[in-house]
């Protein structure tokens, strides 16, 4: 079980996600019967990003809106099957302002991360996309 800023608890039970608004007392299914959960994570800004397989196809999606709504996220992570999902609690943001075109250096310190697959988003205005890093050291 998981708990939001909202206090809304969400919770894996057998293949499904499921959410309660009411501190446990009533639960209520958030992904559809097809879909089979595999692993879910909620972020410091209570988006819940969750790992599942449908027809032998995986998928990522994410919601804003307490699983009112998906929306996949698509890229590097499609059809992929992902054991682990972490939110960077730590906000390790390179750049997050409005810039004027031009070109842009950031250093990335990885000194506190462990080894491993990172997913990292390049988002300018509508347009997204989510790309892998492997971090060796």
């Amino acid at each position: 079980m998981s708990f939001n800023s909202q206090g809304i608890i969400f919770a894996k039970f057998g293949n499904s996600l499921l959410k309660s608004v009411n501190g446990g007392i009533n639960f209520a299914q958030i992904t559809s019967q097809q879909e089979y959960v595999i692993e879910y994570s909620i972020g410091s800004s209570d988006e819940l990003i969750i790992n599942l397989a449908e027809n032998e196809i995986y998928y990522v999606k994410k919601s804003i809106d307490n699983g009112q709504t998906w929306a996949d996220i698509t890229g590097i992570l499609s059809n992929q099957l992902v054991y682990d999902l972490q939110f960077d609690v730590n906000s390790n943001v390179l750049a997050n302002s409005n810039l004027i075109p031009g070109t842009y250096k950031y250093e990335f310190d990885a000194s506190d991360l462990t080894s491993g697959i990172y997913f990292y988003t390049l988002s300018v205005n509508e347009f997204s996309e989510t790309r892998k890093m492997f971090l060796v050291k």
